[in-house]
């Protein structure tokens, strides 16, 4: 195209006026070039110029170089040369996005360096190792970008451009969606108590549970450090701890720890057998509360006669000591079988019990012998709180039919030591019952309880029954030292 004289001078001046501008706002006004511009200048010109220009306030003459400015440099940057690089195409489609945003944008040299960085942290991989000596746990965990690319986090500003693994996000995956094999214990809150009849209940927020102690704050910091650092691997030993319980003791904050556990398996009951265990464990048994000085009673747990119209269903029984029949409520004896384990292993004072007069092979799982039956009005099964504190009782069953019962107290260092089961096959000769020596249908534990001071009780547990199946004792397999403990005892027996 061919221009006018008068064209071509326009087309200069403009040239001209864009790099006087571009000079004024890009160098501050100590430079030395732009004293040189400015002495150029000749004073009646920027006399008349002042008097012609429009009326512009500070605050928009500084918008208006601000504007101008911002596109001088965006123009630049846009015919700017890059390298033909993956990192460098990344970085101006990330910058569109940026800007179409309205969000903070850095030079495309700065986001170029932080994809760079984020593709080699992308390529990481670690292995989160668990183990634990105390549970033989020993699992790995596959941990990657690829895996979890939620965890990678980005922060941009006009200066700079970070991507970074969220130790927040990593701490939110293992609260909330666990591994398998990671069971975090479950503290719980005692809110209130109140009387349902004769029995004190306590309101709690949930079930206390076992756990592995993990700081999952911490945790999640040390993986996000080694999928930044690419390390190969990163370990935790962990400790399997129990639950605990909170509760308001009138000052301050008080704490309730596990004492004891009974534990009793009802795999092959009927289903109204099962019925009824369940509604035993999980309405009667649970969350009972025995203050200090008090004596427990679980047929008082029932709260009324156990008939249908009280919600147990019909399931076998034993009657008159040797006969099976259905009769409301079969399969209670297996809460309260539970409880008497939990009892024993809490070390508290037995006062009433009784072995069932027919061997049941449901109790035969976690402690054959070591059972209780009851009956409304004929036989309960009784203890005394002789601790500092309140015991609180909680109880639940799995899906596997494992029915537990945990007592929640006051340590007061008293140890428990339990040793069996014998039959009159393995027992020492010198093993007596009150003066005598052992049936062929009896079961018999040695029961010992330590206190902190340094006494002991020694009681035996004596369960006797019609008959026992003879392969029984082959089942049992007792090792040196229990047959060393049980020479020579002489002590009351707990029947």
């Amino acid at each position: 195209m061919n221009m006018t004289r008068r064209e071509r001078h326009l087309s200069h001046a403009t040239a001209i006026c864009l790099s006087i501008l571009t000079i004024t706002v890009a160098i501050p006004d100590s430079s030395p070039s732009y004293s040189v511009y400015k002495a150029s200048v000749s004073p009646e010109f920027a006399v008349e110029a002042k008097k012609r220009a429009p009326k512009v306030s500070q605050e928009k003459r500084m918008d208006l170089s601000s504007n101008f400015n911002a596109k001088i440099i965006s123009s630049f940057n846009d015919r700017a040369v890059y390298p033909d690089t993956i990192n460098y195409r990344i970085a101006k489609r990330l910058k569109k996005r940026l800007k179409k945003n309205k969000a903070p944008t850095p030079n495309i040299h700065t986001l170029a360096y932080a994809i760079d960085k984020r593709q080699k942290v992308l390529k990481n991989k670690i292995d989160v190792k668990f183990t634990s000596e105390e549970n033989e746990l020993d699992e790995v965990w596959d941990v990657s970008l690829q895996k979890y690319p939620l965890w990678l986090t980005s922060k941009f500003s006009l200066t700079e451009a970070r991507y970074k693994v969220s130790p927040k996000r990593i701490a939110k995956q293992l609260e909330t969606d666990p591994l398998l094999f990671l069971v975090f214990p479950n503290d719980i809150t005692l809110t209130e108590t109140s009387l349902s009849g004769s029995v004190l209940r306590a309101h709690t927020d949930g079930i206390a549970m076992p756990g592995y102690d993990l700081d999952i704050k911490k945790a999640s910091k040390k993986i996000a450090k080694s999928l930044e650092n690419g390390d190969e691997e990163v370990s935790f030993d962990l400790e399997w701890r129990e639950g605990e319980v909170t509760y308001d003791n009138g000052d301050d904050d008080g704490k309730l720890t596990l004492l004891g556990a009974g534990r009793s398996n009802f795999t092959g009951s009927t289903w109204s057998r099962m019925r009824n265990v369940r509604k035993a464990i999980r309405q009667h048994v649970h969350n009972v509360v025995v203050q200090p000085g008090e004596t427990y009673s679980f047929n008082e747990t029932l709260n009324g006669p156990v008939n249908l119209g009280n919600g147990w269903s019909m399931a076998k029984v034993i009657y008159e000591g040797d006969q099976l029949r259905p009769a409301p409520g079969g399969g209670i004896c297996q809460a309260s079988t539970t409880t008497y384990r939990a009892i024993i292993d809490s070390g508290l004072p037995v006062v009433d019990r009784r072995s069932h007069s027919l061997y049941v092979y449901y109790y035969k799982k976690y402690g054959v012998g070591i059972d209780a039956t009851i009956y409304p009005g004929t036989q309960d099964l009784t203890f005394e709180n002789d601790t500092p504190g309140p015991i609180l009782i909680q109880a639940y069953d799995t899906e596997d039919k494992d029915a537990f019962v945990k007592f929640y107290g006051i340590d007061d260092g008293r140890e428990v030591a339990l040793k069996g089961p014998y039959f009159k096959s393995n027992a020492p000769d010198d093993l007596k019952i009150n003066d005598r020596v052992m049936y062929r249908n009896e079961i018999v534990w040695l029961y010992n309880v330590t206190y902190e001071d340094g006494t002991s009780k020694k009681n035996q547990i004596v369960s006797r029954y019609k008959t026992l199946p003879r392969s029984l004792p082959t089942e049992f397999v007792l090792k040196e030292e229990d047959d060393e403990i049980a020479q020579g005892t002489h002590t009351s027996a707990v029947d």
